[in-house]
């Protein structure tokens, strides 16, 4: 499957994300960063986890995730989930063909968005229409 290119857009939504897991503002996710963004979505791993998940990306083995291997793997996770349906798919956990605002709100979270309860709340009518 050819790899995705991201348009302006797309890099803006991901700068925001890229900026949400960078804490430190330096630049480059750290395995702790990391960690702590994935506790936030209950994601149950430990560093040394994080740390073989950053090794995949960490193009040039410094430890860290710089903006342009951030690029990189999401331009290629993007061209493995293209379909409405396989995004519907990954956002409903229980598998009942319908997403619920608690789905919506990890969801949310997952892709660096407001997940706030009244965001969730506020989005959900319209996931309801789409399904």
């Amino acid at each position: 499957m050819p790899q995705t290119k991201l348009t302006d857009h797309d890099k803006a939504s991901l700068k925001v994300v890229f900026r949400a897991l960078d804490k430190d503002g330096s630049g480059a996710v750290t395995a702790l960063e990391m960690l702590d963004c994935l506790r936030t979505v209950q994601a149950a791993l430990e560093l040394p986890d994080v740390e073989a998940l950053m090794r995949e990306v960490d193009l040039d083995h410094n430890g860290t995730i710089n903006w342009d291997e951030f690029v990189l793997v999401m331009e290629k996770k993007l061209s493995q989930t293209t379909t409405e349906a396989e995004m519907f798919e990954i956002l409903d956990h229980n598998g009942t063909g319908q997403l619920n605002p608690a789905e919506l709100k990890q969801g949310l979270l997952r892709f660096g968005c407001d997940a706030n309860d009244q965001a969730a709340q506020w989005h959900y009518p319209m996931t309801r229409r789409l399904c």
